[in-house]
């Protein structure tokens, strides 16, 4: 398994891989075919990434196939700079293998060196290994939002939790 930053030619690749997941797991913000990502969309969304300081790309690959992406946005206002949320996932057939920590990893040495000093993230209250996998890597739970999904008419909460990188006393 390889991880490496995104590249504008993997754009086919990730609408591929964003097909396929979407079929995978409860776990993410959309249901198969409701994500409307064209290639030419997908590839704006890694030319962003690559051009901008503040957000970053990363694919787990194996035999030159996605098996796993973990996204980064990072605001650009002064007052936002230093935050940012992240997005990950990994297909079902790696679920287990540590592909989500190794991800995280990356993010986690890339932030800093970006101006990054607090990272959020939200999970599903239910998602145990994701949030053992989270906790391990130092976020906290900051706090509960209350029916955020809406699966089969059943409400699902999800945790906010944030992981600070540096803590500053600036006064």
């Amino acid at each position: 398994m390889i991880i490496r930053e995104a590249k504008v030619e993997d754009a086919k690749a990730m609408v591929d891989y964003l097909a396929a997941i979407a079929g995978e797991s409860d776990n993410l913000t959309f249901e198969p075919g409701e994500l409307k990502i064209t290639i030419e969309i997908e590839e704006k969304i890694l030319e962003q990434a690559l051009a901008s300081d503040k957000d970053v790309f990363y694919l787990a690959t194996e035999d030159d196939e996605i098996v796993g992406n973990i996204n980064f946005h990072g605001s650009h206002r002064k007052r936002l700079a230093h935050v940012g949320e992240f997005g990950i996932s990994v297909r079902r057939s790696h679920w287990g293998q540590g592909i989500g920590g190794k991800l995280l990893d990356e993010l986690l040495v890339w932030a800093p060196n970006h101006g990054i000093r607090k990272i959020n993230l939200r999970v599903r209250a239910d998602n145990e290994s994701a949030i053992r996998l989270y906790t391990r890597k130092g976020f906290q739970e900051e706090g509960r939002l209350r029916c955020e999904y809406m699966i089969e008419g059943i409400c699902i909460d999800h945790y906010a939790m944030g992981l600070v990188l540096e803590e500053q006393n600036d006064q």
